[in-house]
């Protein structure tokens, strides 16, 4: 009788409360630690990321141990054998159906294997510098290795403008931890301080330095200051209404005409030992 009283309340509400209410809903049946094989009902998986659940939380704290070791063990360990196997029978068969150079985006929740299989196969792994793999807030492209492709930001993730004036606290971290300054950062992504996380990038030991344009442009306080840096997203992965209607506000024709801003770029690539020719 509660439920049918529910329901027939629902159709009442305004508009934001019943997008809260679902939003509430929705949160409440994802809120579980393990899933149901949908062939065999005795038999279930951990979810990612499970740790940080209600569910988990309010479980003793043996139970959480418990549980923590079965999901290291289902998605780091138990499966590693598999995944590798299946990478070397695939993954060749894709590099060798293409005169392109393949990389791996192999960023996020990785098998132990991943890192090796990749390496023993040639494929370039992707770094982005607010994406690190491994330890640490921040990736150090310095450390990066050669077999990888290098950029401060990609189509998953703000640029590097809007991400600086969104996040003060953590681009002070950067500020002052990975570009060596010191005090506090300015306010606004100046082009200085995008030409300091450019220069950064460019002067990595990655085979590759790729670069949005987005975080080119803005080198230059003329081009990026004809739209709010908010306004420079590609994609938002955490919004599944989202879609992908990114424009430039500044033309092709335009940049190609600034010899100043190519001047600035050509230099970049020249100190940073990535004209042609000057790496091995």
């Amino acid at each position: 009788a509660a439920l049918w009283a529910f329901r027939a309340a629902v159709p009442a509400l305004g508009g934001a409360t019943r997008a809260a209410l679902r939003r509430g809903l929705l949160q409440l049946v994802q809120n579980v630690c393990l899933l149901r094989d949908p062939d065999e009902e005795r038999r279930f998986y951990p979810r990612i990321l499970v740790e940080r659940t209600q569910s988990f939380g309010a479980l003793d704290e043996r139970t959480q141990q418990a549980l923590s070791n079965l999901y290291r063990s289902y998605f780091f360990e138990r499966q590693d054998d598999l995944w590798a196997a299946n990478a070397r029978r695939t993954i060749p068969a894709l590099m060798g159906a293409t005169r392109m150079l393949v990389c791996g985006e192999d960023l996020g929740m990785l098998p132990t294997c991943c890192p090796p299989t990749l390496r023993s196969l040639g494929l370039l792994g992707l770094r982005i510098q607010r994406m690190p793999v491994g330890e640490g807030e921040f990736g150090e492209p310095a450390d990066y290795p050669y077999l990888s492709v290098c950029s401060p930001s990609c189509h998953d993730t703000t640029p590097t403008r809007a991400w600086w004036e969104e996040d003060h606290a953590r681009a002070g971290r950067l500020w002052r931890d990975c570009l060596g300054r010191e005090g506090e950062p300015p306010r606004r992504a100046t082009p200085e301080v995008v030409r300091a996380v450019v220069e950064q990038h460019m002067r990595s030991p990655s085979m590759w330095a790729v670069f949005p344009l987005q975080d080119l442009y803005a080198l230059s306080a003329r081009h990026a200051g004809g739209v709010p840096a908010s306004a420079e997203t590609i994609n938002d992965p955490t919004n599944p209404k989202h879609y992908w209607r990114l424009r430039f506000h500044v033309a092709l024709e335009e940049l190609l005409a600034d010899e100043g801003w190519l001047a600035e770029l050509r230099g970049l690539v020249r100190d940073g030992g990535r004209q042609h020719g000057e790496r091995a």
